[in-house]
């Protein structure tokens, strides 16, 4: 096994000196530095390729919408200037009045590890 392995690396290395005499070597041939350039490239040019088909394409205007709806953090204020509320993490949540209207008791139900010093609450 040994005198395989030996005998593998002397011919790997007589043909790397051989192509150097050649001239035919080329040291960057197939390296991790040049397969990122590659994918980097192939990236960029399917980025340009994708636009030119959205700037062609007889759906721009809904292209362009989709863009804008793509999903983001949610404005703090809707569009008749309110704030909005939004139950992002889809809680349990309980609001109730006592009849006299002096209380109100308003219940959330927070998951276990959810850190209680993130909870903002205004009075």
């Amino acid at each position: 096994m040994t005198k395989d392995l030996v005998r593998a690396a002397r011919q790997s290395i007589e043909k790397k000196v051989l192509e150097d005499r050649d001239g035919t070597r080329d040291p960057n041939a197939y390296t991790k530095e040049f397969r990122r350039e590659c994918y980097q490239d192939q990236v960029k040019a399917d980025r340009e390729r994708e636009e030119r088909q959205k700037e062609a394409s007889m759906f721009k205007d809904y292209n362009e919408l989709q863009e804008s709806m793509k999903a983001g953090p949610l404005p703090v204020y809707g569009k008749d200037g309110r704030v909005r509320q939004a139950n992002q993490g889809k809680y349990e949540w309980r609001y109730e009045e006592s009849n006299d209207k002096t209380c109100v008791i308003f219940e959330i139900r927070i998951p276990k590890y959810l850190e209680t010093g993130k909870v903002n609450v205004d009075l």
